[in-house]
């Protein structure tokens, strides 16, 4: 088990590293191109090349995919179902239209960018972060790696690759209440399949759903206030604050059976 000065040092060293290297390669992509789309790979990239410096791709655990098939499909789905019902508020009953993006090429570069990114993500996050954290409790757990994972996005903001709604004060508000409560919806996924993959595809088909419906603006959109409402909705139905029954027995086997 990790002491606490070699977890705060680890911790520390893998963050400084994502948070330079992600500026890093963004700004080179920037220069190279205006896809925000590439930008932002190239900025989600720093966060796997901070753990290839720490050699912790030993560290990092994926499902057994066969026996986590329905959770896994599940993982998917899920996003598309509630950003469906948001895109049916916005056109019928919101003065925030959807704007659909039509399933063309653009749309499938756009999957496979926002695929490839997403799993540069959750390889830190739900990987690296997550084997170290398990012996500090759930809670401390997943709130300590939603301030990083929230505080890491920010220079994606104001570089224009990641938008929030305006005005950006309040934009900035629900985008860290609301990576706060995915933080923790994300952990409770992890915990229940016991790998990284699971919390890759609810973040991949949040993204895509968003991208594909067009859902937008500060009630809507991903950093709106209906998807505060629901993913407090969700945690509380999933009681994914508190341990889960499971949770120790992860921890033994996160740390001392893998």
């Amino acid at each position: 088990m990790l002491r606490q000065s070699d977890l705060i040092k680890k911790t520390i060293s893998f963050f400084l590293l994502a948070f330079f290297f992600s500026m890093l390669f963004c700004r080179i992509s920037i220069y190279l191109t205006n896809d925000h789309r590439i930008n932002v790979l190239a900025y989600s990239f720093g966060v796997p090349f901070a753990i290839l410096l720490l050699k912790g791709y030993k560290y990092l655990k994926f499902e057994n995919i066969r026996e986590q098939k329905k959770w896994l499909l599940m993982a998917f789905t899920g996003p598309f179902i509630y950003a469906g019902i948001l895109y049916l508020l916005g056109k019928y009953f919101f003065p925030y239209p959807p704007d659909p993006l039509n399933q063309n090429s653009t749309f499938v570069l756009g999957t496979i960018l926002i695929l490839f990114s997403v799993i540069f993500e959750e390889i830190g996050w739900r990987g690296y972060l997550y084997k170290f954290f398990t012996a500090e409790g759930w809670f401390k757990m997943n709130l300590s790696i939603s301030v990083l994972w929230t505080v890491w996005h920010l220079p994606a903001i104001f570089y224009g690759g990641f938008t929030v709604p305006t005005p950006l004060p309040l934009g900035m508000t629900l985008f860290f209440v609301n990576l706060t409560l995915a933080s923790f919806i994300l952990g409770w996924i992890r915990q229940k399949t016991g790998g990284v993959l699971s919390p890759a595809l609810v973040h991949a088909g949040n993204n895509i759903a968003m991208m594909l419906l067009g859902v937008s603006g500060p009630l809507l959109s991903e950093c709106g206030i209906f998807f505060t409402i629901f993913l407090i909705g969700f945690i509380l139905f999933t009681k994914a604050w508190k341990t889960p029954t499971l949770f120790q027995f992860s921890v033994i086997k996160e740390k001392y059976l893998s």
